[in-house]
């Protein structure tokens, strides 16, 4: 009986699957990454469970740019509680606006306005009012009817309405020319963000991305799916 040739039956692990499941008896390359989260590793077996309630009170808040700007598109009632907020964080000086976001919300920031400007802008272009009871077909049939007469007289009040509401849009696109930041929003984060409530990261993008490669690794929960190998383990972002 011929011999099988080592590649007909290969007796080591693939290629394929290695990267998801590990041969037993080895250790993951993972389980060092747990090192810096667990020093002692016997403190993992005494690890607080408990609700985050508490450390609330005393973490730090990094507002990215996104946070900035969310305000932009929130009710006023509901921009001026976050800004209340922001401000009870700042007096505890737990507030922090990493440079690049305040950079970033400058120009993001400008966008807005001229969003809203260039909605309003649409919103003042002649209108296309409904026609007068003169200018339908069968002329005759309408007013014999006696509908024309009210047909007008609605026309008439939508007409007047819609200079009202053009008059009042072009009234807050010239408020939205003469803004240079003095809008409340603007205005609020002026007086917040002073001195080091806005601070420059010393890292370059490659160190941020290594940085958050470095904290998916330590964080990841050790586990996987059990419905197949080759699938992505479980907390994987």
């Amino acid at each position: 009986m011929q011999k099988s040739s080592p590649e007909a039956s290969p007796s080591g692990p693939t290629e394929e699957g290695t990267e998801d499941h590990e041969a037993e008896g080895t250790t993951s390359a993972r389980s060092f990454a747990y090192e810096e989260r667990f020093p002692d590793a016997q403190s993992a077996f005494g690890l607080d469970l408990s609700p985050p309630d508490a450390a609330a009170s005393s973490t730090l808040v990094f507002l990215d740019t996104s946070a900035l700007l969310l305000l932009y598109d929130a009710t006023e009632a509901a921009a001026r509680a976050a800004l209340d907020a922001f401000g009870r964080l700042r007096e505890d000086t737990r507030l922090i606006v990493p440079g690049h976001a305040a950079r970033e919300y400058a120009v993001v920031r400008s966008h807005k306005i001229t969003d809203l400007y260039d909605d309003l802008s649409r919103q003042v272009r002649p209108p296309a009012l409904p026609k007068r009871a003169g200018a339908f077909s069968n002329r005759a049939l309408v007013e014999s009817l006696g509908h024309a007469d009210r047909l007008n007289e609605l026309r008439q009040q939508i007409a007047a309405l819609t200079e009202a509401y053009q008059h009042e849009a072009r009234t807050l696109m010239g408020e939205l020319e003469a803004w240079a930041g003095d809008d409340f929003i603007s205005e609020a984060y002026s007086a917040l963000f002073e001195g080091e409530a806005v601070q420059d990261l010393d890292a370059t993008v490659r160190d941020v991305t290594a940085e958050v490669q470095r904290r998916d690794d330590i964080s990841r929960p050790p586990a996987t799916s059990t419905a197949a190998r080759t699938r992505t383990p479980l907390g994987t972002c």
